[in-house]
């Protein structure tokens, strides 16, 4: 049966699944193309697990190399990792009672990162094993806890008795939520926007050195080295991350923890980006749950991306 295209083209071709005409590129393809019908085909597809999706690129990678002489990966045409469903950790409201005598600003996060301490019983690793959030609920803080089973268990306990501000305290959780990985489906050039909602603190590796400002390297060694074990990616490949600094509007910002935490420096502002698919996956998922850079377990390194 012949249609006619919105252009006048006559095809014999329609969508398998808005059936709307289109004109084919080859045999093979049954859909129109566009990004509704190709979502939808991907999840009528096997290719929806990320084995599947490895295994595929796998595929793919040994039949170029054979047939066209691409023995070396171009980080710019790489896609997301292939993970599904949810980042590893649970997250909570944060409600007290009585409720402190001063508001639990960010200068006050050390009592909440004691409280949390305490009723996880974890020691400290070095990879921050949870993170504060600001909230508009309870006590202004949500926590993000990457130990799923741990977090479940203190939930289900409703009311903690516990020490704040050195006071005895209960400690109620409010709504719970899991974060989603990213579905980050094009690939190549991505231009992002990053704003820091609180400061970013990203540190040399003896925290001699703090990075107030957002440059490529800081950034791309906290993408690399240090969030991906946080999301439990433990196989990931710091090569396949690409990343430049295209314009930043940022200063040094500091917050008096105080006590033996004293001055934290960090930068605040915002940062536009051009990176691959893979670090606009891991920046996404640093906004979903776990933070940006270090001291995520004191408030820092809370972000928001959009694309420009």
């Amino acid at each position: 049966m012949p249609y006619q295209t919105s252009d006048g083209i006559q095809t014999t071709h329609a969508c398998a699944i808005c059936s709307k005409p289109f004109v084919p590129i080859g045999r093979h393809q049954k859909t129109c193309g566009s990004d509704a019908c190709q979502a939808e085909r991907r999840k009528r597809s096997k290719l929806s697990s990320p084995r599947s999706i490895a295994a595929a690129r796998a595929r793919n990678a040994r039949w170029c190399a054979q047939n066209r002489g691409c023995h070396k990966r171009q980080p710019w045409l790489l896609g997301a990792p292939p993970v599904r469903g949810y980042l590893p950790g649970l997250g909570f409201e944060l409600f007290i009672d009585p409720e402190p005598r001063w508001p639990v600003d960010h200068r006050n996060t050390r009592a909440i990162h004691g409280l949390v301490t305490a009723m996880l019983g974890e020691p400290h690793q070095r990879w921050p094993g949870w993170a504060l959030l600001p909230h508009r609920r309870g006590c202004q803080w949500a926590v993000f806890v990457r130990n799923e089973a741990a977090a479940e268990e203190l939930y289900r306990r409703r009311v903690v008795e516990a020490e704040l501000f050195r006071r005895p305290v209960q400690v109620r959780f409010g709504c719970r939520w899991r974060a989603k990985y990213p579905v980050v489906r094009k690939r190549g050039h991505r231009k992002l926007r990053v704003d820091a909602i609180t400061p970013v603190v990203i540190q040399s590796t003896a925290r001699a050195t703090p990075r107030v400002e957002p440059t490529k390297t800081s950034l791309l060694s906290t993408l690399s080295l240090e969030l991906p074990q946080r999301l439990g990616l433990e196989d990931f490949d710091r090569e396949s991350l690409v990343l430049s600094v295209v314009s930043h509007e940022s200063r040094k910002e500091v917050v008096q923890l105080g006590a033996k935490y004293g001055a934290v420096p960090g930068w605040v502002g915002h940062v536009v980006i051009d990176t691959n698919a893979v670090g606009e996956f891991l920046l996404r998922c640093a906004a979903n749950g776990p933070g940006l850079g270090g001291r995520t377990a004191f408030g820092f390194g809370r972000i928001v991306v959009t694309a420009c």
